[in-house]
């Protein structure tokens, strides 16, 4: 029997790119891997919706926000543009217990709100 979650996340690019500008590497480094960052070339909005869309899988996989690294979710881009998400550490080894079998991400943004949505197929 295969069974679906889903999880969706709303985020202020300004809040981004505010905090981007308070703290510094330090955030960046903790939230992005060198992946992202090089993809979005420094644009808050692009940052954002890899923001929202960390957070919707931590919500799809039943875990808040804080007790998932940001890290341990990375938003990658096929080669036609595609997001995909790619799990390590703490999201996979969530992933392994819940018996993920596929995800997939769908991001957007409209002004200054980023979104994105979370499906998981578990079997």
């Amino acid at each position: 029997m295969t069974r679906i979650a889903c999880g969706v996340d709303i985020t202020s690019v300004a809040r981004i790119e505010q905090t981007w500008k308070t703290a510094g590497p330090t955030f960046v480094d903790e939230v992005w891997s060198a992946t992202e960052l090089a993809d979005c070339s420094g644009d808050a909005a692009m940052l954002a919706k890899r923001w929202a869309a960390k957070e919707a899988t931590a919500k799809a996989l039943g875990l808040g926000v804080d007790t998932l690294r940001p890290k341990d979710v990375v938003v990658r881009q096929t080669a036609t543009g595609a997001p995909v998400l790619e799990l390590s550490a703490s999201a996979q080894a969530q992933a392994d217990k819940l018996g993920v079998s596929s995800l997939s991400v769908s991001m957007s943004q409209e002004g200054d709100m980023a979104v994105a949505f979370v499906t998981v197929l578990m079997s």
